[in-house]
């Protein structure tokens, strides 16, 4: 073994530990051999690895689950009002790769802390449910504008609550880079009350927001019935929509409020086009569950 790792017990864990920190592919941690059947590029490297004692094992095993992706992968933020500055937040998923190795691997990968991150506005969603959407236009309209205000790309709001924030639309003349608006509904499918808010999946695994294709979009029926009222009184709203015709209103809202004056000073408004340059885009929520281990 090269002196690059040193002497004694710890060297082939200092080993180990740096091909964990280089690359994503354990095989070469798999507790047997594999067959001959199997292309080269899959096979176990260090067939020996199962006689390294234990809390050896143990040690590189806890280094895989904590390590996170490199370079860092797109994730969904979501905006909590429990901190004030908000403290933003990227949850990680589980190591897939661990998860599936073997039992002893798939333990401690099940038992270590949750990968977490600091929110990136370059690639992230930040998505805002609906309890924290007054806290997050105060964010907004702090004196001292926060840095991944000014940086955030892609924004998410459950489908809920676009009609009120497109009402008062002035967001966009704070978010500068903003060139994504996605509309979260509550499933991918199927019909749903206007009021029905999106919750999040409850299953063991992790959520993402998946990008809805149009014919999904098409496959949603959105149905309004209530009564709204007015210092003049109560008016009746009933309509219906599909998932392509919420988000095609949501467009022309917003370009009307630019026409009307409404969001002057915005990078983002073209007053000769007439059009907010952002593209826009339907998610729901779902659970990407863990992956079911096996026995070597």
């Amino acid at each position: 073994m090269s002196m690059l790792y040193r002497e004694g017990r710890e060297a082939f864990y200092r080993l180990q530990e740096e091909i964990i920190k280089h690359s994503e592919d354990y095989s070469f941690l798999l507790w047997t051999t594999v067959p001959d059947s199997v292309e080269f590029s899959k096979r176990a490297s260090f067939k020996p690895f199962p006689r390294l004692p234990p809390e050896l094992r143990q040690q590189i095993w806890s280094i895989a689950a904590s390590s996170p992706p490199t370079p860092p992968t797109p994730r969904v933020c979501i905006f909590s009002k429990t901190s004030n500055p908000p403290r933003l937040v990227v949850h990680e998923p589980r190591n897939w790769a661990l998860l599936a190795t073997n039992t002893e691997a798939r333990h401690v990968a099940l038992m270590a802390p949750i990968p977490t991150r600091d929110y990136n506005p370059e690639i992230d969603i930040l998505y805002i449910p609906r309890r924290s959407l007054n806290s997050f236009r105060t964010a907004l309209f702090q004196p001292l504008t926060p840095e991944w205000v000014r940086k955030t790309r892609r924004l998410a709001l459950p489908s809920t609550e676009v009609c009120r924030v497109l009402a008062n639309p002035d967001f966009v003349t704070r978010l500068f880079s903003l060139d994504t608006l996605s509309i979260v509904y509550p499933a991918g499918s199927g019909t749903v009350d206007y009021f029905q808010d999106v919750t999040f999946p409850v299953e063991e695994g992790y959520m993402f927001l998946r990008r809805l294709s149009q014919d999904e979009l098409a496959a949603i029926t959105i149905k309004a019935d209530y009564a709204h009222g007015t210092r003049v009184g109560t008016f009746p709203i009933r309509w219906t929509r599909t998932g392509i015709d919420y988000l095609n209103w949501a467009e022309a809202t917003l370009d009307r409020s630019g026409r009307e004056g409404e969001l002057g000073g915005s990078p983002l408004w073209d007053d000769q086009a007439g059009h907010v340059w952002i593209s826009y885009e339907g998610r729901c929520f779902e659970a990407l569950t863990v992956p079911k281990t096996f026995d070597m």
